[in-house]
């Protein structure tokens, strides 16, 4: 009877069972680490596709707020990129300018960025992180008259002006470049143009 429970339940694993468990085990770990990657990999993109957007409705929020204020606009076009100037009933003037790959500038100072103690922005929101793999720079920015066939006549046509940019994110994958943009549009009304 002794020896009938020895055969039926041996002391230790051979050596086949130990080489089968650890290869399946390795497999397992490895199957979750490229799971892993593959997972941070998603979230960083989404990340980066979540600022491009937050960064692009941003810069649209503040530029409509500049051109509800201002008496006086001008726009200049370079390029595919607009600068415009603003100039305010106090006598100041406000001057928006972009660069593609630094985004939007008011006055030569970042546009969206954290305010230091001085009221100038002392970081650009617009570089998200510069060791990220999908890079994105701003395309195109334009500026103009909403146009005359929109029903639009006489100083309300020269009052109402429409936002278009363009930001472009690019992902590098197996070599290849996969380019997705990001549209924002806005038609805006300067209040104070038109009642000067």
């Amino acid at each position: 009877m002794n020896n009938r429970l020895k055969t039926l339940f041996p002391r230790g694993f051979t050596l086949i069972e130990m080489m089968i468990t650890m290869f399946i085990s390795m497999v397992i770990f490895l199957l979750m680490g490229f799971v892993f990657i593959k997972m941070n990999s998603y979230y960083s993109e989404q990340f980066i596709r979540e600022h491009v957007i937050n960064y692009g409705n941003m810069a649209m929020v503040e530029i409509n707020s500049l051109f509800k204020h201002a008496n006086e606009i001008s726009i200049s076009n370079l390029q595919g990129i607009s600068r415009i100037r603003f100039m305010n009933p106090d006598g100041s003037s406000d001057i928006v300018s972009v660069n593609r790959e630094n985004g939007f500038f008011l006055n030569d100072i970042p546009m969206i960025g954290r305010t230091s103690s001085f009221g100038q922005s002392d970081v650009n929101y617009f570089n998200y992180d510069e060791d990220n793999k999908i890079e994105f720079k701003i395309s195109s920015f334009d500026c103009d008259y909403v146009p005359a066939n929109t029903g639009l006549s006489g100083k309300l046509s020269q009052t109402m002006y429409r936002l278009h940019l363009i930001i472009e994110v690019v992902k590098v994958v197996n070599g290849s470049e996969i380019t997705t943009d990001f549209e924002f549009k806005k038609d805006i009304f300067a209040v104070i143009e038109y009642l000067s």
